[in-house]
């Protein structure tokens, strides 16, 4: 990634972040990030399927997520969660290995976003949403954080379209964000 705020320049992989904020979509950017390329369809599918199969959090998860005061703030708690995850995923990655390090990148992106939502919800006091692998992953992180138990849910394709532009803006900025947090 390349970023020049002064010069309002942000380049993922070399690709301007306006043409690919217009042309893709958030999963196609983890792929671009993670892979050097932009994905075709069917690496992108591959891609997907990979997430889907993972997207869902261990129930334990939510105990620890009850051990935080909504007054938390989101970044501690979110951290926290990220890092239990090892804990249910206890196999050390061969950081040698294209395939653990692939395999390890579509688990944490899976799961992620229910981290997140979760947060979210916390700190609202609202319970706690699971994914649903018909929707795509930005559909789903906003069904997750808005979702309510006792009513239908509509998805707005606005807010989804400007959620998706949100997390591809948002997606990686050299180290000028908080790496260490993550």
């Amino acid at each position: 990634t390349y970023l020049d705020g002064d010069q309002g320049e942000l380049y993922y992989r070399g690709y301007p972040i306006e043409q690919i904020a217009e042309k893709s979509n958030f999963t196609e950017v983890m792929y671009l990030l993670l892979h050097g390329e932009l994905p075709n369809k069917s690496q992108f599918e591959t891609f997907t399927a990979g997430i889907n199969k993972y997207n869902y959090v261990a129930e334990e998860m939510k105990k620890i997520m009850d051990a935080f005061p909504r007054s938390a703030h989101p970044m501690g708690v979110l951290s926290s969660l990220t890092s239990a995850l090892v804990a249910f995923n206890p196999k050390a990655v061969d950081v040698q290995s294209k395939d653990d390090l692939d395999h390890a990148a579509e688990m944490l992106i899976a799961k992620f976003s229910h981290l997140a939502a979760w947060t979210y919800r916390k700190k609202q006091g609202l319970p706690l949403n699971h994914g649903d692998n018909k929707l795509n992953y930005v559909e789903n992180f906003y069904r997750m954080c808005f979702r309510m138990p006792n009513q239908e849910f509509e998805m707005d394709p606005v807010i989804v379209d400007a959620l998706d532009k949100l997390l591809i803006l948002h997606a990686d900025h050299e180290q000028n964000c908080s790496t260490s947090t993550v």
